[in-house]
């Protein structure tokens, strides 16, 4: 064998082994990179775009400027809601079977959107400089993104139990 193609091999080899690095991250970096990818809602109305659009800015800057946009944009979509809930009530047919669908996809969209906003929150509130470790407060930090995520799920089960019941109510008023 020729010493240029032992070399050319032991060359390759060792560019090939020290291109099978491991990406690292940081701890702080994983609680930060939380997915807060944004849902989409299978009916737009300018109450969705509103609502995204703030918890967009919030994630950017979390003030509380911010937050009490999210707040009135979850406010202005429960509205919308309501008033298709109404309408879910006064109507029959087509009509209400129409509402109850854009109802159902609001909320699951505000749902979701909880969820996001519960997330974001959560990575934004790990505490700065306070004398703990910083696993200690990356510990912390992700014990309370649990609890956030876990409220939000609760109130999202709850919203999709009590959606079910009414589309199960709409549906039998229909049949009827």
């Amino acid at each position: 064998m020729k010493p240029t193609a032992i070399l050319t091999f032991l060359v390759t080899a060792l560019v090939l082994t020290a291109c099978d690095r491991k990406p690292t991250t940081r701890a702080s970096d994983e609680l930060t990179s939380v997915s807060l990818s944004q849902p989409i809602s299978a009916t737009k109305t300018l109450e969705t775009s509103r609502l995204g659009r703030a918890i967009d800015s919030y994630e950017r800057d979390p003030s509380p400027v911010h937050e009490a946009d999210v707040e009135k944009a979850f406010a202005d979509l429960a509205g919308e809601i309501a008033e298709l809930q109404e309408r879910i009530d006064k109507t029959t047919g087509s009509d209400r079977a129409d509402a109850s669908v854009k109802a159902r996809n609001l909320m699951d969209y505000r749902d979701a959107e909880k969820l996001r906003f519960a997330k974001a929150k959560a990575v934004s509130t790990v505490p700065q400089g306070d004398g703990r470790s910083g696993a200690q407060k990356i510990e912390d930090g992700v014990k309370h993104a649990a609890d956030k995520v876990e409220d939000a799920a609760k109130d999202t089960g709850n919203a999709i139990k009590r959606a079910a019941e009414k589309t199960g109510d709409a549906i039998k008023d229909a049949i009827d």
